[in-house]
């Protein structure tokens, strides 16, 4: 045997002793993992949003939760504001998963924790926002969400997108509303322990009273309002 065959055939044996000549190309479509970034809650965090996000989903069980909408932006920057004896007692998460970019407020100790977390975003994000208990201030936002509060007052000021719904439920706190003059859509209220009011400016054509409401503001439309306060007020304001 010639050098030359000898090393053709040490190759060889190489090759095959790795799976062999597959040539077989793997063409099925890959997805990335959604990125996650998870930091301390007195930790301030700043996270890019992808051209896909729609909706934004902050969950905070353990206090006040604040979303500002600004034009222009392409992040979304978090400030929560940790309350315990244990300043390690809690993470922010976010996950970008599809269209949704999710928030989660988490207690990684045996410690109770209040956070009250603030979030500046684009403004033409749908979201969802829960805390079991705490105040909400959602403002500078265009199209729709829910809302909810298991003890706090609701503060909201935003632009109804087209086609877009929109509900807010308090069980022992007030509801405030505002909404340009020309939102045209279906509203449905029941302030169950207080006063209901609508502003004039909003062309309300239905039936209120005693703290509950239903019919259309200018004529109604394809975009729904459904607004409850178990033990509170409910204003529904124009600018």
């Amino acid at each position: 045997m010639t050098l030359k065959n000898l090393v053709v055939g040490v190759a060889m044996v190489f090759v095959a002793a790795c799976g062999g000549t597959d040539t077989d190309t793997d063409t099925d479509t890959k997805t990335d993992p959604p990125a996650t970034q998870t930091n301390k809650l007195d930790v301030e965090q700043t996270v890019a949003v992808s051209s896909a996000a729609k909706k934004l989903i902050l969950n905070n069980d353990f206090g006040a939760i604040k979303v500002v909408g600004e034009a222009g932006r392409n992040e979304v920057n978090m400030k929560p504001t940790l309350r315990s004896s244990d300043p390690g007692a809690g993470t922010i998460e976010v996950v970008q998963d599809g269209d949704s970019l999710i928030v989660q407020v988490s207690n990684t100790s045996s410690e109770t924790i209040a956070v009250d977390v603030v979030v500046y975003t684009p403004m033409a994000l749908d979201f969802t926002v829960n805390t079991s208990g705490g105040a909400l201030d959602l403002s500078g936002m265009v199209g729709g969400g829910v809302a909810n509060t298991g003890a706090g007052n609701c503060t909201i000021d935003m632009e109804l997108g087209a086609s877009s719904d929109l509900t807010v439920n308090t069980s022992n706190g007030n509801i405030a509303l505002t909404l340009p003059n020309v939102t045209a859509a279906t509203l449905t209220a029941s302030a169950g322990g207080g006063t209901l009011t609508i502003a004039s400016s909003l062309d309300f054509d239905g039936y209120s009273a005693m703290g509950n409401a239903t019919g259309n503001l200018n004529g109604g439309g394809s975009s729904s309002i459904n607004l409850v306060a178990t033990g509170g007020n409910i204003a529904v304001n124009g600018k």
